[in-house]
């Protein structure tokens, strides 16, 4: 298997521009599934019902400004690792007999001898450059590959998505259990202030700055941030510019300002990822109602 795929990722990658394969992406994962026997369409394993368990984690906290220091975790590959647990249990095969857990961690094993190879740096690296963007892009379109074909093999893009959820909302709450405050998660990715908090299986960033908008956020050491209001979310340091000293009384104002901005944005966080099927269903007769 493993000489077999890494002869699909070179033949795949001959006379092609690494620049280029962002074009190409879905005529990889096309030409994958065939490699692995799916000759023709299969309906996908449709989801059950509109349980929020199902939909991925997208979430921000409500304000607009600027937050000093912020923590990024990443999973690493969190779709991919959710269905190497869901096929293993399942003992899912592809069409060609090839165990479709086994096929995702070989790639995971190939992506990694590619890496070792680019660190080399000598005439070749540029092939294993291309080799490991490739086996890290048909890691990531399992999802994709498994979920178009879900009835052939019993497993529904749903259910991925389901356990990557549960993954990052254990991460999340292990966050917030050790007393820092979650201002954004979506899907693999959670940004937090406050310690670092080890989880099995993801990588971290700190950076001096973070902005966040509506409609998402940016994070860098560089970031300027003269016309953007800055988010106070600790009593640190609170203060210390003002040409006067503020009072016992001030500081315990300020601390309890912020401790309620902080119990506001965690309650709203756990309202999100907690939420039921139930819940769903209250929201909608609440919406019929209105109309």
């Amino acid at each position: 298997m493993k000489i077999d795929l890494h002869r699909f990722i070179a033949e795949f990658s001959r006379d092609r521009d690494m620049d280029s394969f962002n074009y190409y992406s879905r005529e990889i994962e096309d030409r994958f599934a065939t490699h692995v026997g799916f000759r023709r369409h299969h309906t996908p394993k449709m989801r059950p019902d509109h349980d929020p368990k199902y939909s991925p984690i997208t979430w921000q906290a409500p304000f607009n400004g600027y937050v000093e220091g912020i923590r990024i975790m990443t999973f690493n590959a969190m779709y991919g690792n959710a269905l190497i647990h869901i096929a293993r249990e399942k003992k899912a095969e592809f069409p060609n007999g090839w165990r479709i857990d086994e096929v995702i961690q070989t790639l995971m094993q190939l992506r990694r001898e590619y890496k070792a190879g680019m660190c080399l740096r000598n005439e070749q690296y540029p092939m294993y450059k291309t080799y490991a963007y490739i086996s890290k892009h048909l890691i990531n379109s399992m999802f994709y590959i498994v979920g178009n074909h879900g009835s052939a093999i019993d497993i529904g893009s749903y259910e991925i998505v389901a356990y990557a959820r549960e993954q990052g909302k254990a991460a999340a709450l292990k966050i917030i259990e050790s007393g820092a405050i979650i201002l954004n998660h979506r899907i693999d990715t959670i940004a937090y202030y406050g310690d670092q908090v080890e989880v099995e299986g993801v990588h971290h960033e700190r950076f001096n700055k973070a902005v966040f908008a509506k409609n998402g956020y940016a994070y860098g050491n560089d970031i300027i941030t003269s016309a953007i209001p800055f988010v106070r979310l600790t009593v640190e340091g609170f203060g210390e510019r003002l040409p006067y000293k503020l009072s016992e009384a001030q500081m315990c104002a300020a601390a309890e300002r912020i401790a309620k901005k902080r119990k506001m944005y965690t309650d709203e966080y756990l309202a999100y990822v907690n939420k039921t099927k139930e819940d769903v269903d209250r929201e909608i007769s609440c919406m019929d109602l209105c109309l």
